[in-house]
């Protein structure tokens, strides 16, 4: 979304290895999608939360390029960002404090690999060689994306 919308609306276009890398990591996305399941079947709900996640997260960044683009400071668009996470997180302050007060030392957040291969060994999701493909395709796309392809000639 934020690969479209950013060639659309903020006029930043589309070169070669976008239009070559932002498709490839989307089919690494739907190959993932096709093969996760639960066994009541499709999950609408989770579903509708992560495509509102997607929109939020790509409106936000979309916003944070314009305002920079226009002359905002780096540091103080963080600090807003950054407050205006912790005003809508408030109604979890208490459940918070809970999990920080029990949680481990050591508790790191962790990487998407990690919790791919936690929910392997403590859940038994096996990750079905579609998803580890889809996984692949989307690194993938993003190096293809990150690629500086020269023009010849």
């Amino acid at each position: 979304m934020v690969v479209v919308f950013s060639g659309l609306f903020l006029h930043e276009g589309f070169p070669k290895p976008l239009i070559i890398g932002a498709p490839l990591a989307f089919l690494g996305v739907v190959l993932i999608g096709m093969t996760s399941h639960t066994d009541a079947g499709l999950d609408v709900t989770g579903l509708l939360l992560a495509l509102l996640a997607a929109v939020m997260y790509a409106g936000c960044t979309l916003l944070q390029k314009h305002l920079l683009s226009a002359g905002a400071d780096s540091t103080t668009l963080t600090f807003f960002g950054a407050a205006a996470g912790t005003v809508a997180l408030l109604p979890w302050t208490g459940s918070m404090i809970h999990a920080v007060q029990t949680a481990p030392l050591d508790a790191t957040y962790v990487v998407p690999a990690i919790a791919i291969l936690l929910s392997w060994l403590i859940l038994g999701e096996v990750p079905t060689p579609l998803m580890l493909l889809g996984g692949a395709l989307c690194l993938l796309g993003v190096l293809v994306t990150r690629m500086g392809w020269r023009r010849r000639g």
